[in-house]
């Protein structure tokens, strides 16, 4: 059986954890959680960590769904140098010949006499370990000889307390690794509710060390350790005797979105911790689950809507549809557009469902429509000489279409040989038929066709792959190879939702067949993420020979922010076009309050939107133009109307109301007329002719009596 996926055609990648997470996305990378903000992880030299950074009560610690997986631990790197030799020490496993290795120089940091502890040293697999006194007698404090590997360490003292634990990698040479004694400290945070900022009470946050593993904890008395507190009426918890490590962390509370994340303690937090024994990581914020509704239609075509199940693509638990082909979700954050993942009855069929036509109104399911109406048989030809050229193990025929309500599909069957593939459940007015495979080790696209489709009919189609691709160049406009950039089209007015993305190689040069004489989006954007075309329209003609794709720019442009005349450095902006809402790229001012210089390429459409969810753009949006691009930005605060009255921010001399009917504030605080506004003075004058005025300082509560 031909195993057949739907699935929606998407360009973004995952988003990484916010605490490991890199702020400069590829292209088409999801907007991370509104409610958190990036916090430093890489650990500092153990020498320099008095001047690690601290995040302070009023900052968020940055949280994630738990969905996510945990990141990796992070390199380190060690000098070389000369020291006196010891013995190897006691081998807990592994060989005990000495040829081949080299020596592990290990100093500990935080105790005065280090003969009360021992370091315990494994090669990764766990395979060989060692465990060696620390003799009292200066500054290395053990010497273990290891072979060339990885390896991880960590100081254990007379009590059994464990140290963090570091990982290194021995080459060909011997190494130095500082490691860290033993430490408590007093560990402390606030919840909030995410949607209002209310403190939650109750929240439940369960801390897991991760940095030691089994060997470590079979070879001693030590004990990986585990911390639960709950978070009190004003929504503060705290843990005392809080031992240094990397923890697992899991927030929870009922009505709400589970949190997790993974942090190393104190870390970030030194300074806290030596200064007074103690470390707030500042605000972690719930985000409220959000009902939402799936109705089926056409499943009768299958047999009843037993089988079926769906899920956010993100956001783990299946929900089962009942004999009505209804299905009930609970969401936690999500961006929009709004996708979702199905499974079908038995195991041939998936489905991803993209909500580019947005969300339903409040209270009425989102309908997917899995009838059979219309099917398409695709005749896929292949000659010989390409089949000796290509990889069809995971080569797929692909039909890309827009449902009448906008939503963008994408059905996919696996097609490893020519011949006949039918192609059920499609819909809208017209397709666009892909055949992918692996060119040279890459996935390449070789063949597409344009079809017009018709409701309630069987169509059929030729699909054929006459010739390899043609080979296409992307240059700058001094005709240099862009190595590396990534390029990405689709059609100009997304009548089929189709879209092809590649990267090129060293020389600038990928494979690419695409739909000739059609309208094409196009976005570019080169490997150092410094040049970039945003929803430019080309017009691909056929052509003998490779093709030169040549990107003229503008002269630099910086996005810069401004609050009250004051340069506002750490703000996020997104990149989009004009004709896809998806963000782009990521761009963070720096300290002068401007982003790095990009170049944005000649008849782009480049629009640019604020991404730092606690502060507010006037107008929301602006074009991108060469140059400095200043913008207006404003930290926010909560303004309660309590009558209906216009309300006027002085600065801006615009209303609040007139902001609300253009979508620039959003509401919150329930069925409370409460608006996240940007702070300032505010004005209203009343229908007696009487004046009010109040100022709102961000983060705070403005009530107009």
């Amino acid at each position: 059986m031909k195993r057949l996926f739907l699935a929606v055609f998407i360009l973004c990648g995952s988003v990484g954890f916010l605490l490991h997470q890199d702020k400069s996305p590829p292209m088409g990378v999801g907007r991370s959680d509104a409610n958190t903000i990036e916090m430093v992880t890489c650990e500092p030299s153990l020498a320099d960590r008095t001047h690690a950074l601290a995040v302070m009560p009023s900052q968020s610690i940055g949280l994630e769904s738990s969905a996510a997986a945990r990141p990796g631990r992070e390199d380190l790197s060690f000098a070389q140098g000369e020291v006196a030799s010891k013995s190897p020490g006691t081998l807990i496993g592994g060989p005990d010949a000495t040829s081949g290795r080299f020596k592990a120089h290990f100093s500990i940091l935080g105790v005065s006499a280090p003969s009360a502890g021992a370091v315990v040293c494994w090669a990764q697999g766990w395979d060989e370990g060692h465990s060696v006194p620390c003799p009292d007698d200066g500054n290395v404090a053990a010497v273990i000889l290891v072979t060339p590997g990885r390896w991880v360490a960590a100081f254990v003292d007379a009590a059994g307390a464990y140290g963090e634990a570091r990982w290194f990698d021995v080459v060909s040479s011997d190494v130095h690794v500082q490691l860290a004694a033993p430490g408590t400290f007093q560990m402390s945070f606030t919840a909030i509710d995410g949607s209002d900022g209310e403190r939650l009470s109750g929240v439940s946050l369960d801390a897991r060390r991760v940095d030691l593993s089994e060997p470590f904890l079979s070879d001693s008395a030590g004990e990986a350790s585990r911390y639960e507190v709950k978070t009190d009426e004003a929504g503060f918890g705290q843990i005392d005797g809080f031992q240094f490590g990397e923890y697992n962390f899991l927030a929870s509370l009922p009505g709400f979105e589970s949190q997790e994340f993974t942090l190393s303690l104190p870390g970030p937090f030194f300074g806290q911790v030596e200064a007074s024994g103690r470390a707030d990581l500042g605000t972690l914020s719930m985000t409220r689950l959000t009902p939402f509704s799936v109705q089926l239609k056409g499943h009768e075509d299958w047999g009843g809507a037993a089988g079926f199940s769906i899920a956010h693509t993100h956001q783990g638990n299946r929900a089962y549809f009942g004999p009505d082909g209804l299905a009930q979700l609970e969401l936690g954050w999500f961006s929009e557009p709004l996708y979702l993942k199905m499974w079908f009855p038995g195991d041939d069929q998936e489905a991803i469902a993209y909500l580019d036509g947005g969300m339903p109104p409040d209270g009425e399911p989102w309908i997917i429509d899995v009838a059979k109406d219309v099917t398409l048989d695709v005749d896929l030809r292949i000659p010989e000489e390409v089949l000796n050229r290509i990889d069809l193990a995971e080569a797929t025929l692909r039909v890309t279409f827009r449902t009448a309500r906008g939503d963008s599909t994408m059905l996919a069957v696996a097609a490893n040989e020519p011949g006949v593939y039918s192609v059920p459940g499609l819909a809208g007015t017209g397709a666009m038929v892909q055949f992918v495979a692996s060119l040279d080790g890459e996935e390449s696209g070789l063949a597409i066709e344009r079809i017009r489709l018709e409701e309630g009919k069987h169509l059929s189609c030729v699909l054929a792959v006459d010739a390899l691709p043609t080979r296409l160049k992307i240059v700058d406009g001094n005709g240099s190879p862009l190595a590396g950039a990534h390029l990405e089209l689709r059609e100009r007015h997304g009548s089929t939702s189709w879209a092809f993305g590649v990267t090129a190689d060293d020389a600038g040069e990928l494979f690419a067949v695409l739909p000739p004489n059609l309208e094409l989006s196009m976005r570019v954007i080169s490997k150092d993420r410094q040049t970039v075309a945003v929803d430019r329209t080309i017009t691909w003609e056929p052509s003998e020979g490779p093709q030169i794709l040549r990107l003229d720019v503008m002269p630099p442009t910086r996005i810069r922010a401004t609050t009250e005349g004051r340069p506002l450095p750490g703000v996020e902006f997104e990149l989009f076009g004009a004709h896809s809402d998806q963000t782009f790229l990521v761009l963070r001012t720096e300290e002068d309050g401007q982003t790095s210089p990009i170049r944005v390429v000649n008849e782009s459409t480049a629009r640019i939107r604020l991404a730092s969810p606690d502060l507010w753009m006037v107008d929301g949006v602006a074009e991108v133009r060469s140059g400095e691009n200043s913008l207006r930005v404003y930290e926010t605060g909560r303004l309660i109307l309590s009558e209906p009255a216009d309300v006027y921010h002085v600065a801006e001399n615009q209303s609040v109301q007139s902001w609300v009917a253009r979508g620039l504030v959003e509401k919150v605080g329930g069925a409370t007329a409460t608006y996240r506004v940007p702070s300032g003075l505010y004005r209203m004058v009343r229908s007696d002719g009487s004046t009010w005025e109040g100022t709102l300082h961000p983060g705070q509560v403005l009530q107009i009596p």
